[in-house]
């Protein structure tokens, strides 16, 4: 109990059809592999993978603070939770970062999620983790598994006097990431400072950090062309019933 207390993400080996179904139990599957009934992943500690692990259900909980962004990569593919957006991060524009969302976060790839701030539940079935994998998403964000030091030119995500944008990374060894977060990367040297959001015709942070768009409205409820709902943005034109009664109409590309 004290090693568990000390790090949720501990595993525990045990034989099979003894405490299977309990939380971070492997079971040896006779390859070399393990099996996992349940893996529960707390993405604020460290995580060891021994061998080559199926599990059947997965999950990790992630917190959004009161800044609306964080980012995010985990090792396994995972659905996005109501009342979040996920999005790829594919290109800078002057000072502004262009980025798609997603319906579903395949296992590696780093996403800058959107949501009100509180804690959600990130879950997966199915799911194999490996003692090598890396983060390899597409896009513009670099994943770690692991705290790592952001690279010079490089930009982090941050809150700064209630200005939340990409900021540059003046120094190596300057800046830390922590584990199951990511930073930017441009493809190309950046002079600008600090780059802001634009993820969508009704979705760009000013350089204050706040939405151009009513800032008390939030989205209740999305649908597609068709009518109808879904968690998260689709590819193509989305319908957004706000809070305030309105409808906005956006184009994810």
């Amino acid at each position: 109990d004290q090693i568990k207390f000390a790090n949720p993400n501990c595993l525990y080996i045990a034989n099979e059809g003894i405490l299977t179904n309990e939380n971070n139990v492997l079971i040896a599957d006779g390859n070399g592999g393990y099996t996992c009934e349940n893996l529960v992943l707390d993405v604020t500690k460290p995580f060891r993978i021994p061998g080559t692990i199926t599990t059947t259900n997965a999950s990790a909980k992630k917190s959004v603070s009161e800044a609306g962004y964080a980012t995010m990569v985990l090792p396994f593919e995972v659905s996005v939770p109501e009342r979040v957006t996920a999005y790829k991060l594919t290109s800078v524009e002057g000072e502004k970062v262009m980025g798609e969302a997603l319906a579903n976060i395949p296992a590696g790839q780093p996403v800058l999620l959107k949501a009100n701030a509180a804690d959600y539940t990130f879950t997966a079935t199915g799911a194999t983790l490996a003692t090598d994998q890396q983060p390899d998403g597409e896009g513009l964000l670099n994943g770690v598994y692991a705290d790592d030091y952001a690279p010079a030119g490089s930009y982090v995500l941050q809150n700064q006097n209630g200005n939340v944008a990409f900021y540059k990374v003046q120094n190596a060894d300057e800046q830390k990431v922590k584990q199951y977060t990511a930073y930017l990367l441009p493809e190309s040297v950046q002079q600008a400072n600090r780059l802001i959001f634009a993820l969508g015709e009704d979705d760009v942070t000013d350089v204050e950090g706040v939405e151009v768009t009513a800032a008390a409205a939030t989205v209740v409820e999305i649908y597609d062309l068709s009518g109808r709902q879904v968690n998260t943005p689709v590819k193509g034109i989305n319908l957004m019933k706000m809070s305030d009664g309105t409808v906005k109409k956006v184009i994810v590309k």
